[in-house]
């Protein structure tokens, strides 16, 4: 037997033996860790940000990187022509970390303050308007009542005698019955003539001017609420920070309408892009391992969420998965770092059969 058919038969029977140990493991109730590998982008799990437009007005969002959504929007708004000055606070670059509640910056509305000291000084007029009709008037209309009163009690005596004389001639027989009603009528208006003054004289010193007083009580609580709403856009104008967190020096980005970024780093997300044809092995609570090549640190995490969209990366059709992690390393936001997804266990059938699939895909 040449050399040559020995070679060919001995690598006959190394091709049997490989074959027959590869249909033997495909039978064999074996199970293989089965990992994907994958590059992500570390984010703060929460993020609050303001920024302003090109018209000048604010806008400020709470991000939440986890469920991948905007939980709250805001925007202040200044009426045209109104001079508006932000003042950012000058320490927070030099503190790098702060607390919530922590004073962000204020702004200065020439137009809303002057509204303000406009309505004050609107309602500080009804008020003393309100004073002068419950408390009493000036000094000279009371005078003016008291002497109108005093006229007509005098007016209203002589009428009075004269009424007893008339009286007594009527009983008499010495009037007609007309001539009587006249004089009787006269007396009656200088009654009602003496009670009217008598009113005007107690409204003078009492303010008894309820439909008035009511009307200026409307007005003054009307005015009461447009101050209220003022003051508290004011209140919004002192910009606080809604989370604890890092300050974001982003000194190389061009996005010059963004004033400041307050990253929550008690958790971080990574932003895990993976190819399409492993969809149906990534399911949420799987765990998620990070590699920090640039410390060679590692920390485990869980996937929180699954898109349910296919995006190209790198020419490739893949999906976005998202996985949290604790703050138990050192990590910057923004950081490309290596993941790995830990699957489920598999038999060497499927393992090969994905091996295949993704080879050849």
């Amino acid at each position: 037997m040449s050399v040559g058919m020995r070679k060919q038969k001995m690598g006959l029977i190394w091709m049997t033996i490989f074959l027959s140990i590869l249909a033997l493991a495909l039978f064999i109730p074996i199970e293989l860790p089965y990992r994907i590998y994958t590059r992500g982008l570390i984010v703060p799990a929460y993020e609050w940000s303001l920024a302003r437009t090109l018209e000048g007005n604010l806008i400020s969002a709470y991000k939440d990187n986890i469920k991948g959504s905007v939980d709250t929007y805001g925007v202040t708004e200044f009426q045209r022509g109104d001079v508006v000055e932000f003042r950012l606070n000058s320490q927070i670059y030099q503190r790098l970390y702060v607390q919530k509640g922590d004073t962000i910056g204020i702004l200065y509305s020439n137009e809303e303050e002057r509204r303000l000291i406009q309505l004050q000084g609107d309602y500080d007029i009804l008020q003393s308007q309100l004073i002068f009709y419950t408390t009493g008037q000036k000094p000279e209309d009371v005078q003016e009542a008291e002497k109108k009163l005093a006229l007509m009690e005098q007016e209203l005596t002589t009428q009075a005698r004269l009424m007893e004389r008339m009286e007594s001639l009527f009983r008499d027989s010495l009037i007609s019955d007309q001539h009587y009603e006249i004089e009787l009528n006269k007396f009656r208006t200088t009654q009602l003539s003496r009670d009217i003054a008598e009113a005007r004289y107690l409204s003078a010193i009492t303010g008894d001017k309820p439909e008035q007083a009511e009307l200026i009580q409307t007005q003054m609580v009307a005015l009461r609420q447009q101050i209220q709403q003022i003051k508290t856009r004011l209140e919004y104008f002192t910009l606080v920070s809604p989370v604890s967190g890092m300050v974001v020096l982003n000194r190389g980005s061009d996005n010059s309408e963004l004033l400041i970024t307050i990253a929550d780093t008690s958790s971080y997300v990574v932003l895990l892009p993976i190819d399409v044809m492993e969809r149906k092995f990534v399911t949420e609570n799987m765990q998620a391992e990070v590699r920090l090549s640039h410390t060679r640190q590692k920390s485990s995490g869980l996937i929180k969420s699954i898109d349910n969209v296919v995006q190209f990366v790198d020419s490739k059709q893949a999906f976005f998965a998202t996985a949290i992690f604790n703050n138990d390393i050192e990590i910057m936001p923004g950081t490309f770092t290596e993941v790995i997804v830990h699957c489920e266990k598999i038999n060497i059938r499927e393992y090969l059969s994905r091996i295949l699939d993704l080879t050849f895909s």
